[in-house]
């Protein structure tokens, strides 16, 4: 339980690969979980399992002050409003309800350049099809170039504050 290590951050490698553990704990295998009567319907079980455990990363008594998730992206429709959006890679319905447990839902572009270099960015507004959860007083940049060779997490950190400065520096 990393809440008694009082740590300030905390990286969850990945969603896909935490929801996969919850399978084998639950079902004994990685495979999705069956689908039939409610008496054998293994869905339910594996889905509150998985949003206990994000929860206990991220709810009300997070296991760190920051804590970051990440997976890779799959288009998944909205079960509410039946759109597709890109969301994490993630089996079942939980590929676009998990937005809801973070307070941020970002994605992150990773474009070659040329020889060993990559630009980075992460993309903070909702495109018509891409999933973006932001809880902020004010909107971030569209758009936030990680720079090469690090202070990626500084440049985010610094556009989320700017947010609550109304509009001063530091």
């Amino acid at each position: 339980d990393y809440r008694t290590k009082k740590i300030h951050a905390l990286g969850l490698d990945s969603l896909p690969a935490l929801q996969r553990l919850v399978f084998r704990h639950l079902i004994g295998s990685d495979r999705n979980p069956r689908i039939g009567s409610q008496k054998d319907n293994e869905w339910s079980e594996c889905n509150n399992e998985f949003r206990t455990a994000i929860l206990s990363a991220v709810g009300m008594n997070p296991a760190a002050d920051i804590v970051v998730a990440t997976a890779a992206g799959q288009r998944g429709t909205d079960a509410t409003t039946q759109k597709v959006l890109v969301g994490p890679d993630i089996d079942g319905s939980y590929s676009v309800k998990v937005a809801g447990l973070f307070n941020f839902v970002f994605q992150l572009t990773a474009d070659v350049i040329g020889a060993g270099r990559t630009r980075r960015t992460i993309i903070t507004t909702p495109g018509r099809e891409t999933l973006i959860r932001v809880s902020l007083p004010k909107p971030l940049p569209p758009e936030i170039d990680i720079p090469e060779g690090g202070g990626g997490w500084q440049k985010l950190y610094d556009a989320i504050q700017q947010t609550f400065n109304n509009g001063k520096d530091k």
